[in-house]
């Protein structure tokens, strides 16, 4: 039986009790205090735009917010997914402005985890370098207070990588992310957890982590991705819940099947 298949079937099954350690998992109630101011011009330099309300492109996301919101609503979702068939589709500035963007929407809050372990994108984007990151969590060597950070964005958090890991499935199916993902779902506040996951055809870590989360939201490129990979991307995720589609780079003679894709 194949990595992939475990894990759908782990998904599926009643979790077990996990004997929880007090000093990993001590609730995400002061999770949020971490705060680190991140300059605005920094933001804006890396597109993280959703929050800067005089920018155009920031309504595209603010849109997608709505969309997501209400879909996980229906759903009783709380925590998804953005991957997408390769690196060059744009999941991670997608996964990123959809999380400022739930962050600003008043009574809610959300947690942005940098899933791609690969790299290390989330701290470069906002520019932080914290001390622990989500290696370190889920290899039981620091709390979810230690490693979530408030990046200057009121009602958001913050979990990156601190250095490029390779191997990381096994990680990623462990038991410190599954009490992680119970304690979003077991919150009283409307907190939403964003994972930004691998891509797809990137080894197993997105397909499998999939398995254990509510829905999954994928990006496309307009000049990248291609219908056979989008085709391919789908089968892989067959057993996973859709979100929804994002089009990225779309023209504008291209608008219509944007909307068609369910941005």
């Amino acid at each position: 039986m194949d990595r992939i298949t475990r894990a759908i079937k782990q998904a599926n099954k009643t979790r077990e009790v996990v004997q929880e350690d007090k000093r990993i998992v001590s609730g995400l109630g002061s999770a949020f205090d971490n705060r680190i101011e991140v300059p605005k011009p920094l933001l804006e330099s890396n597109k993280i735009i959703a929050g800067m309300l005089t920018n155009p492109v920031s309504e595209s996301y603010r849109l997608l917010r709505t969309k997501i919101l209400r879909v996980m609503s229906q759903n009783k979702w709380r925590v998804i997914g953005v991957t997408g068939p390769s690196s060059s589709s744009g999941k991670t500035l997608t996964a990123t402005n959809l999380a400022v963007a739930i962050a600003m929407t008043p009574n809610h809050s959300a947690l942005l985890i940098d899933a791609d372990m690969r790299k290390v994108a989330l701290s470069r984007m906002f520019g932080i370098d914290p001390d622990y990151g989500l290696g370190e969590f889920l290899s039981w060597k620091a709390s979810l207070e230690e490693v979530v950070v408030c990046p200057g964005i009121d009602d958001l958090g913050v979990i990156v990588n601190t250095h490029p890991l390779q191997g990381s499935s096994d990680l990623l199916m462990g038991d410190a992310l599954r009490i992680l993902i119970d304690q979003v779902r077991q919150n009283d506040d409307n907190l939403v957890a964003i994972f930004d996951l691998p891509p797809v055809f990137v080894g197993d870590d997105a397909v499998a982590l999939s398995a254990n989360l509510d829905a999954v939201l994928v990006v496309v490129d307009s000049g990248h991705t291609t219908r056979e990979q989008l085709e391919s991307c789908m089968d892989l995720l067959k057993d996973v819940n859709i979100a929804g589609y994002v089009l990225n780079n779309a023209p504008d003679s291209d608008r219509k099947a944007q909307q068609e894709w369910g941005y």
